[in-house]
């Protein structure tokens, strides 16, 4: 469940989080994936929390695995904490569901530094095995 589009006309990510009523705000013909390009439309509900789904399934080489209602959580806890908690962050821009194009993965958090660096965090809730490709994407930040 992204919580981040695109449109496509203007490049802008839109993150639904920051949008009070995202189905009153947002035209649904106007939002794509940010990684594939494909229609996204706005799901949200009495329980969903608003997110963006696609109307036919992702194409992209990214890899991505459908996540948990405490994953989503768990990145909004990293996003609400880190600027709060690390001073060292107070100029940084967070971001959602950053793109690495280099590793063709999505940071579930990235802090963008005005100097050019990108942190990414990533909220892991499964075990990591040596194999895993969390790792990878960890050693390329």
């Amino acid at each position: 469940m992204p919580f981040i589009a695109k449109i496509p006309s203007t490049g802008e990510r839109v993150d639904i989080t920051k949008i009070n009523n995202p189905r009153a705000e947002l035209k649904a013909d106007d939002l794509v994936c940010q990684l594939c390009g494909q229609p996204m439309i706005v799901r949200q509900g009495m329980i969903v929390k608003p997110h963006f789904a696609h109307k036919a399934e992702c194409t992209s080489d990214y890899k991505r695995h459908p996540e948990s209602p405490q994953h989503r959580a768990g990145k909004e806890l990293i996003a609400a904490t880190i600027k709060k908690e690390l001073p060292e962050y107070s100029l940084a821009k967070v971001e959602y569901e950053l793109p690495i194009p280099e590793a063709k993965r999505v940071a579930d958090v990235a802090a963008l530094f005005p100097n050019g660096w990108i942190v990414a965090h990533e909220c892991q809730l499964a075990s990591i095995t040596v194999g895993s490709s969390v790792l990878g994407l960890l050693n390329y930040c």
